[in-house]
């Protein structure tokens, strides 16, 4: 894997923008190609994503206002742009964090990164429940906590 060459791991704080601005700028140039290319699929990927509503009867789409289908037109050709670009701005985003890191925090992110991307919330119950069932778990954790402390905490003013 290439990574940026590290120069310094003190940069000036103006390096680190005109570094972020790459990123951006790259970032955005491959949105825009995905976009494009994005924009000769969109009518076949509205017909993908209608047809499980158009199935169910004889039902048909309405436009409530006269730029709506080239606006959902444009919003479909951009997600699928984002879509197409995901490795681009991953990538991105990896080589200017990279640089950054420590050797035992890469480790880490090593881990992290590929176990949170699969467990993203969408909305199916399986992948809801992963992302929520921690959080409940750390919420309870520190509600236990905070009694353990409080009770401690009583205990040793009424032992003074």
């Amino acid at each position: 894997m290439r990574r940026r060459p590290r120069k310094d791991d003190n940069l000036p704080l103006l390096e680190h923008v005109l570094a972020l601005r790459k990123v951006l700028v790259i970032s955005a140039y491959a949105i825009m190609l995905g976009s494009i290319i994005g924009w000769f699929f969109s009518d076949l990927a509205f017909a993908f994503l209608a047809r499980p509503v158009t199935l169910l009867e004889d039902i048909r789409f309405i436009t409530t206002t006269p730029m709506e289908p080239m606006l959902v037109k444009i919003k479909i050709s951009m997600f699928i742009g984002v879509a197409l670009a995901l490795p681009v701005l991953m990538w991105q985003l990896w080589s200017f964090v990279l640089p950054a890191l420590k050797q035992n925090e890469r480790k880490y992110l090593y881990v992290i990164v590929p176990s949170s991307v699969i467990i993203s919330p969408t909305p199916d119950l399986v992948t809801q429940l992963l992302m929520a069932g921690p959080m409940y778990l750390l919420y309870e954790i520190s509600i236990w906590l905070g009694y353990l402390v409080a009770r401690r905490r009583e205990k040793d003013l009424a032992s003074k």
